[in-house]
């Protein structure tokens, strides 16, 4: 572990989906300043229910966890969306051409968010799990 991580399994826990919360909030606001006004209204309402301020005491459960990865989850067919792939005629190649792909500006800025969400969600899920072995220690011990 790095100097900056703390040494209690629990607040090191705490300590990366800080850190993930930070990433998913530069996320939004990278994707909400590529997309201004452009975004349709659910995608709208999804950068707005993350967009909390903080990371509460609330948010370390498994309902939080189920919600950014559904949102995670809805943002691929929009990413799909913004990804276009081609065919490139190659003469000299043996399959005669290869396949070229390119995401545009707002497919990078939701593929950055859907990763966002998702790595909070695993950091989320990870203190849930370290909370729950804790309760299950404890009654396995009586």
């Amino acid at each position: 572990m790095s100097e900056l991580t703390p040494k209690d399994p629990l607040q090191a826990a705490i300590f990366h989906a800080l850190t993930a919360f930070e990433r998913l909030s530069e996320a939004v606001a990278a994707t909400d300043a590529i997309v201004g006004d452009k975004l349709c209204d659910d995608l709208r309402s999804k950068l707005n229910s993350l967009r909390t301020g903080e990371l509460t005491v609330e948010c370390f459960s498994r309902s939080e966890v189920d919600r950014l990865n559904a949102v995670a989850t809805s943002l691929e067919p929009a990413m799909r969306r913004e990804t276009h792939t081609w065919v490139v005629p190659d003469e000299c190649s043996m399959s005669g051409g290869y396949e070229e792909t390119a995401t545009s500006p707002l497919g990078d800025a939701l593929r950055n968010l859907h990763f966002a969400c998702r790595e909070l969600a695993d950091q989320l899920s990870q203190v849930v799990k370290i909370q729950e072995s804790g309760q299950i220690a404890v009654v396995l011990r009586q």
